[in-house]
């Protein structure tokens, strides 16, 4: 998992790439796993493998807004390597996840109520 406080952290503006090599992870085994956690003065960027077997991205900026993504991953094998890229964009409104450099899914940054 990636895990850690940064102090060059861009919560408005980033994107984070990271590799799953093969039978690192069961996709299909009903437990919650924390695959990327990074925060910043109560902000947070979260990718998580769900006790459903889907991938849920979340994001926080307390000054800004947050946003949920939730995808299926049911195509997903713990025989092949995986490459992750979360992105999110304050200006643009949204979160993204891709996989092997397919687009999986967008979310909208709405306002924190």
């Amino acid at each position: 998992m990636l895990n850690g406080t940064l102090n060059k952290f861009n919560i408005k503006e980033g994107r984070v790439a990271f590799e799953i090599k093969k039978n690192e992870i069961d996709w299909k085994n009903n437990q919650l796993i924390k695959l990327v956690k990074l925060t910043q003065n109560g902000n947070f960027v979260l990718l998580e493998k769900t006790e459903l077997n889907k991938l849920k991205f979340s994001y926080l900026d307390i000054e800004t807004g947050t946003a949920n993504l939730e995808i299926e991953i049911n195509d997903l094998s713990t025989e092949q390597d995986y490459i992750f890229i979360l992105s999110w964009s304050v200006q643009n409104k949204t979160i993204s996840l891709y996989i092997n450099g397919i687009a999986r899914g967008t979310g909208e940054i709405v306002p924190i109520k």
